[in-house]
């Protein structure tokens, strides 16, 4: 489904964050990742086939834009329970503070804890990723940031010390990932964000989604594309289309296919669009957009009725007016389910859903 305007907003501020957020919001997805990124000796101790997401966030918002986080509590292969603490870094170059945040996240963590009722400290793996351009170069243990020269060595042993352990993306192999088409497709896409390597790797990304097929492949599809196009400012929409073009064409549903990614790209321009809105564009560019979505609506709505008239015959004067009745995102769904709809009689029922969930949530008021 397609952002709603707060949920659009917020994606604007903080893309990578979300991106991010996205790649891991399936517990397999976090399997597989921490199998890949994880060392050996860790594996050995810390069962990760079962991690459950704890949801509290530990960033302040005014750092989203740095860094983001996810939590998750695991079990030890000996019994008992450790969480692991993954802190995503957003920026192009390394920051030489994260083991400062990363130990201010850890307390605030162990003091929720210990107000839940706990009596012991678990054990926390703090798991740095990092996907700038420069490679990280920083020192991964607190003690580096600490102003003792040797004459004052002796008071390390009074001090906090740890590290943390680093997944640079720049050096990462994403075909470690196993299992998962769609977060192998996107770390592909953040090792290569900042690079001028990424048209390139948006293409692998791609065609790896359509060469491994899933239920979910329409909306993972449509999250990469968002990504691209609402991240990327320089990657030109001709250019983004391009690319679409070609791995789409090697696809047996290249027509549906092509017009849902039309319909993402020009999504992901709109958020730029309507981030130089924020900053002062004058009021007649949103009535522009506005009417250009109007014409979207409409161009999208013949081709949803082509392919039901190819699936089904030429649909009835109710059901197209139903079709075109329908808000633009549900109509990008239609042709999305298009081709998993089995007869008539499952359209007419799909119909029925989508008009009763929204009839609903236009009368659900707005907290």
């Amino acid at each position: 489904m397609f952002c709603q305007r707060g949920e659009m907003s917020d994606y604007l501020k903080h893309p990578h964050d979300h991106f991010f957020k996205e790649l891991l919001a399936l517990p397999e997805h976090v399997t597989a990742f921490l199998l890949a990124a994880l060392p050996v000796w860790v594996l050995a101790l810390l069962d990760v086939t079962q991690p459950e997401p704890v949801k509290d966030s530990f960033v302040d918002e005014a750092l989203r834009d740095q860094h983001s986080d996810l939590l998750y509590k695991v079990r030890l292969k000996t019994g008992g329970t450790a969480y692991i603490y993954l802190l995503f870094e957003h920026k192009s170059a390394p920051d030489e503070w994260v083991a400062w945040q990363l130990l201010r996240y850890l307390v605030l963590l162990w003091t929720t804890l210990l107000r839940q009722g706990a009596t012991k400290l678990p054990p926390v793996f703090p798991l740095v990723c990092y996907h700038g351009e420069r490679r990280w170069t920083v020192p991964q243990e607190f003690s580096a940031l600490l102003e003792l020269d040797e004459s004052a060595a002796a008071l390390r042993a009074f001090l906090p010390e740890f590290r943390y352990y680093l997944c640079d993306f720049s050096a990462f192999d994403a075909t470690r990932i196993q299992g998962a088409a769609f977060l192998q497709a996107g770390v592909r896409l953040l090792q290569t964000i900042f690079t001028d390597e990424f048209e390139a790797a948006l293409a692998e990304a791609l065609d790896l989604l359509l060469r491994v097929p899933a239920p979910s492949t329409m909306e993972c599809l449509q999250k990469l594309l968002r990504y691209a196009a609402g991240t990327r400012r320089n990657l030109q929409p001709e250019r983004l289309r391009e690319i679409v073009n070609t791995s789409f064409a090697k696809s047996k549903e290249e027509a549906v296919m092509s017009t849902c990614a039309e319909i993402w790209i020009e999504e992901g321009l709109q958020k730029g669009l309507q981030q130089g809105l924020q900053q002062g564009l004058q009021q007649g560019l949103q009535q522009g957009l506005q009417q250009a979505q109007l014409k979207h609506k409409q161009t999208l709505a013949e081709r949803a009725l082509s392919v039901l008239e190819a699936r089904f015959g030429k649909p009835v004067a109710a059901v197209e007016q139903r079709v075109r009745a329908l808000a633009f995102e549900q109509i990008a769904d239609l042709l999305a389910a298009a081709y998993r709809l089995e007869n008539t009689a499952a359209l007419l029922a799909w119909l029925d859903r989508e008009e009763l969930n929204a009839a609903v949530n236009a009368s659900t008021p707005i907290n």
